[in-house]
């Protein structure tokens, strides 16, 4: 009985230590994730600005492109503001961390195919920060 025990409680520790490396690896890959945004909205290049607009945000899965959208309206009135020599896209790094913290703290759980579109939109951003000069990749 007492091994059985002891079993089950190695088991849990297990999937906590594995849940805990897990959400270790998404704070990286979100913190990198910023980055990039980050080196875009700092380009003083509208045209790149744009696409990741467009062409990134489109890819959103929808749980998470309502999210966006809510937490847009919210903290800066749908105006995600201009790629300048004196602006940048959603204004400052703490005004995008703070809105990345509102899109998933408004997000239940996120699906398998969610995370798969996820990826295509970190990879669409990477893409533009490397047109920008200044990507951060994933891979290192």
């Amino acid at each position: 009985m007492n091994c059985h025990v002891y079993f089950n409680w190695s088991f849990l520790v297990a999937v906590f230590l594995v849940g805990y490396v897990f959400t270790q690896d998404i704070n990286e890959i979100n913190q990198k994730f910023l980055q990039n945004v980050g080196c875009i909205a700092k380009s003083k290049n509208q045209t790149l600005c744009d696409e990741y607009l467009k062409e990134c945000n489109e890819e959103l899965p929808k749980t998470l492109l309502d999210s966006y959208n809510n937490c847009l309206n919210a903290l800066f009135a749908n105006d995600e503001n201009e790629c300048t020599d004196d602006q940048e896209l959603y204004y400052s790094d703490e005004d995008r961390e703070e809105l990345n913290e509102c899109i998933f703290d408004h997000i239940d759980c996120l699906c398998r195919s969610d995370l798969q579109q996820l990826a295509v939109v970190r990879k669409c951003a990477e893409d533009l920060a490397k047109e920008a000069g200044c990507a951060v990749s994933e891979s290192g």
